[in-house]
Formats: C-alpha cells, structure tokens, sequence
C-alpha cells in the first residue's frame, strides 16, 4: 500500500518522505532517550535531537533525495541548517503545544515529535527542493 502511495508522488518528494522518515526516528529515539533514559528535561531534549537529525537528513537529501543538484557541500549544509532552523521554529511551537496541553509523559513527546514533523514537513521541502538542492 505504501509503495502505491509514494508511486503516485513526485519522485523527489517521495524520497523526501523517505528520509524524513529516517529523521522522524532519530530525533524521536533521541528525545525519548535524552528525556527517559537520561533524565533530561523534554523540552531541552528535543533540541540535540533535532540537530542529530538535521545531520542524517541533510546527508541523505544531498546523497539520494537531491542528488547532483545544489552548490558544494559546504554551501548547501549551510544553507540546509540555516533552513532547517526556520522549520525547526515551526516544529518546535507545534512540539511545546502538544506539552503545554498534554504533559510530558512518553506518548505526549511521541505526540508532539509528530505534531512538529508534519507541521514542519512543507516547509522544509519546499526551502529544500526551490532553493538549497536546486
């Protein structure tokens, strides 16, 4: 069923889902682990989670996702975390709601881990795809 839906997308945008997927599980393994593993607070958690995967998703955007498109190496991870950084606002104000409103328990993070990628999901490819790997 998946393979049906991501055939009927845009081949770029398809690959995009793909690694945000990959992002998704790095920075909600990472927040999780930083806020119940570790003792960390979930609100500071998110933050080194997200920037770990800003890292996975970047590369992979510019391996697979982009291939062949954009300026040096250098330049799109800049301009990659320059943008991810307005998403990440994005992201987060959806990710604090869903705290404020349900607490800080596992399901609420996992929750608001979901609530901030969907909100930040537009955003991001279309900065990505019309103006870093263009």
């Amino acid at each position: 069923m998946a393979a049906r839906l991501l055939a009927g997308l845009d081949r770029a945008f398809a690959r995009f889902l793909v690694v945000g997927a990959l992002g998704f599980l790095v920075d909600t393994s990472g927040t999780l682990m930083l806020a119940k593993g570790l003792g960390a607070s979930a609100w500071l958690a998110r933050l080194p989670a997200f920037v770990a995967a800003s890292w996975v998703t970047y590369a992979c955007h510019r391996a697979w996702t982009f291939a062949g498109r954009g300026s040096s190496a250098p330049r799109s991870w800049f301009a990659y975390m320059t943008a991810t950084g307005l998403g990440a606002g994005m992201n987060y104000a959806a990710y604090s709601g869903i705290l404020l409103a349900l607490g800080t328990s596992t399901a609420a993070i996992l929750a608001g881990v979901v609530a901030g990628s969907i909100v930040g999901l537009g955003f991001n490819y279309w900065i990505s795809s019309r103006l870093i790997f263009r």
